[in-house]
């Protein structure tokens, strides 16, 4: 037995790996792979590329949103030890939102059915394919959204 791995050996477990990418991602494009707990209500849109919307002020974006409240707390205590992924104490009271890829600390101008409100970042999220952000309770309830629904968003750049 040889305690050394040749190049030839070290080409073929390349491909090996790449084979097994390769599988896991045809896997898991398959209706949202393993994590499709959640449907979408049929007003939601699927598509998680934003659409552009151009105004003479600025640039208003749309996607699809959630909300979450302190049933993200499940086994801990809400207030005390339910922390969000920035650190900060999770209160579904907040204008707060989670996104899987904003600096935290960002904040977002949100709009639905002509009310709007500014979130900001602290948090991770959503883990279901097709939603953009997860908005806190407070932020949902401000702009009257319920459930999952496309929203209008604006990132504030100040």
């Amino acid at each position: 037995m040889d305690l050394f791995i040749n190049r030839k050996e070290i080409l073929e477990m390349k491909g090996f790996i790449l084979l097994a990418v390769i599988l896991t991602a045809f896997f898991f494009s398959f209706k949202g792979g393993l994590i499709n707990e959640y449907q979408l209500e049929p007003t939601a849109t699927v598509d998680p590329t934003p659409t552009i919307i151009t105004s003479p002020t600025s640039v208003i974006l749309k996607g699809v949103a959630s909300f979450y409240d302190r049933s993200v707390c499940v086994g801990r205590e809400y207030g005390v030890n339910c922390k969000t992924a920035s650190g900060e104490i999770f209160n579904d009271e907040e204008l707060t939102f989670a996104s899987l890829n904003l600096d935290f600390g960002t904040e977002i101008e949100f709009g639905f059915n002509g009310k709007s409100v500014v979130c900001k970042c602290n948090d991770r999220g959503p883990y279901i394919q097709g939603r953009m952000f997860d908005l806190s309770k407070a932020c949902a309830d401000a702009i009257g959204m319920t459930g999952v629904k496309e929203v209008e968003y604006k990132i504030n750049a100040e």
